[in-house]
């Protein structure tokens, strides 16, 4: 029997517990160092028809009757999958689903892939487009648009005159960005959530 809040998943970042209390069929509880109790963290990717293997350890601490303290610890956001075996027998329902969330928004984290601060321009008046990434300290990227993070707003500015900016939210944690060049040059790209600024910007 499994429970806590563990089992469902957590926050990267952040260690995560459940319980084990092993019984048998009868519903006899074991004792608990008599069996063999094997717990490991699956990716929710499929190769060649089997769930892989993830290198994230699961602590597995023996308690007093039948029960066991499990213990994990994930940076990387996403679908898992907790195998739990007991005697090289999986569990009723195992492997279990876990979501493991991006954790809080980061600005140094975040990134605009494919624009420096500064950038040179000589498509006069042709539409140009990038991304604003959202991420966590952890480089997850974050699921959630919207005010969650505060408004994005991109500054563009030219050598002789700004270019307005079109940011269209697309509510998994990616903004793009839409703007137009109407002179040669050079020009600064300033990004910020909220009142702060984005990385290097």
């Amino acid at each position: 029997i499994l429970s806590g809040a563990g089992v469902s998943g957590s926050t990267a970042g952040m260690p995560e517990n459940f319980l084990l209390r092993s019984i048998d069929r009868f519903g006899n509880v074991q004792d608990t160092y008599s069996a063999n109790v094997v717990v490991q963290m699956l990716e929710h990717t499929f190769y060649n028809g089997t769930f892989t293997n993830v290198s994230q350890h699961v602590d597995i601490i023996p308690l007093t009757d039948g029960f066991y303290n499990m213990t994990y610890f994930v940076t990387f956001s996403g679908r898992y999958h907790l195998a739990v075996t007991i005697n090289a027998v999986h569990l009723a329902g195992s492997p279990f689903a876990a979501d493991i969330l991006p954790t809080d928004f980061s600005l140094v984290d975040s990134r605009a892939p494919g624009i420096s601060p500064t950038t040179t321009d000589k498509t006069n008046g042709i539409a140009i487009a990038f991304f604003v990434v959202a991420n966590d300290e952890f480089g997850n990227q974050q699921t959630q648009g919207g005010d969650l993070f505060g408004a994005v707003s991109v500054h563009i500015r030219g050598e002789q005159v700004d270019s307005p900016a079109n940011i269209v939210d697309k509510a998994d944690g990616t903004y793009a960005i839409f703007y137009s060049a109407t002179q040669q040059g050079v020009y600064t790209i300033s990004i910020k959530f909220g009142l702060e600024h984005m990385g290097a910007s």
